[in-house]
């Protein structure tokens, strides 16, 4: 099939875990939503997927993670920082033992050190209270970290026995 061409996917199996396109310029749909846990989705320089191709990205749970062009953060993320740190306010009522969180990170463009494009890097998330407390260190590694692209993450904390009304998550890219 030739993905020049390509304007929506066939159905796929449940079991696949990665999909990793590069530069398909005709895509706009996805065709189906992705139920493995462990997929990773990757939609390297599809511009034309519509809003609700990337909502479905967005929503797909995922212990790995998903990127697809994109230069502004999605309305579905209530917390926003334009920095590496950024504090989410909890509920008052008590946590569960663990609580998931989906992070968005969005590669605007060329950074301190002048790099514009990345063949890999990798991204960790170190989860605090807001009294000093480590709940967690997460790291992912991207194969290709693009400017104009967005990249979700989603991550699993235990919270048993968290207290604070405040997490701190810090972001790190090298």
């Amino acid at each position: 099939m030739d993905r020049e061409k390509l304007e929506s996917l066939p159905p796929l199996p449940d079991s696949l875990w990665a999909l990793d396109a590069e530069n398909g310029e005709s895509l706009e749909r996805l065709g189906s939503s992705f139920r493995n846990p462990d997929i990773n989705l990757s939609f390297l320089n599809y511009f034309k997927l519509n809003q609700e191709e990337k909502d479905l990205i967005i929503q797909t749970p995922s212990n790995e993670y998903a990127v697809f062009p994109g230069g502004e953060m999605p309305q579905c993320f209530t917390y926003r920082s334009s920095g590496s740190s950024l504090t989410v306010k909890l509920n008052q009522k008590p946590l569960g033992t663990s609580t998931k969180f989906k992070a968005c990170i969005v590669c605007a463009g060329e950074d301190e050190k002048g790099f514009t494009e990345w063949e890999r890097a990798s991204v960790c998330c170190s989860i605090t209270t807001s009294v000093g407390i480590a709940l967690s260190s997460c790291l992912n590694t991207i194969e290709q970290f693009l400017p104009g692209h967005l990249y979700t993450f989603e991550f699993e904390v235990e919270t048993d026995e968290v207290t604070s009304t405040e997490l701190v998550f810090e972001f790190e890219v090298d």
